[in-house]
């Protein structure tokens, strides 16, 4: 129940939305919920040509919003960070060092950390979990999957998705969940 909310609450924005939001289900479960790190983020090992280097600043941000089969799953905080991470009240505050792209808590809201096109492929790369037109996570489809880029159709291949700033991804395995064109964005400290 305070997921869904949360998720609804993430879901207003500032301005006029062209439809309302839609309290959408949390997934649960061991299929949906997933760890942040892999063995190698965790090592802080080199990922081809992307390295972990200390953070200095967010150069920009994109929202990611994953849906499986009509339910909503987290993206969780700790992507691209690698250990030991500091914790407090479920966002990550440090870590030994960041890759490209992170996540500080499980909003969606990605931290671009370095310079460079950043594409939804390197951040699942970074993740360790399965992207593809017909997979996502562990899960497959016959169907290809759906992605929206602030709010439209999006067909060049999920993986090339760029992560500007400030848009808003949404991708869907299975039941259409109507998407939604912005997200409302931390103000910068």
């Amino acid at each position: 129940m305070i997921a869904t909310l949360l998720l609804l609450a993430s879901l207003v924005g500032a301005g006029p939305a062209p439809s309302p939001p839609v309290a959408i289900p949390i997934a649960v479960g061991h299929r949906y919920q997933l760890p942040a790190t892999t063995a190698v983020t965790r090592r802080a090992a080199a990922l081809g040509t992307r390295a972990c280097r200390p953070a200095t600043h967010v150069l920009r941000m994109a929202h990611v919003e994953l849906f499986v089969r009509g339910r909503a799953v987290l993206l969780p905080a700790g992507i691209g960070i690698a250990a030991p991470a500091a914790v407090s009240g479920g966002q990550v505050l440090g870590g030994r060092c960041r890759y490209p792209l992170s996540t500080a808590d499980p909003t969606g809201v990605i931290s671009v950390n370095q310079s460079g096109r950043r594409t939804l492929g390197q951040l699942f790369r970074i993740w360790g979990q399965r992207l593809g037109n017909h997979c996502l996570l562990g899960f497959r489809s016959h169907a290809p999957l759906r992605a929206f880029v602030d709010g439209r159709a999006w067909h060049h291949g999920v993986r090339r998705i760029p992560l500007r700033d400030r848009s808003e991804i949404v991708i869907e395995l299975g039941r259409l969940i109507p998407p939604h064109s912005f997200y409302l964005f931390p103000e910068p400290t």
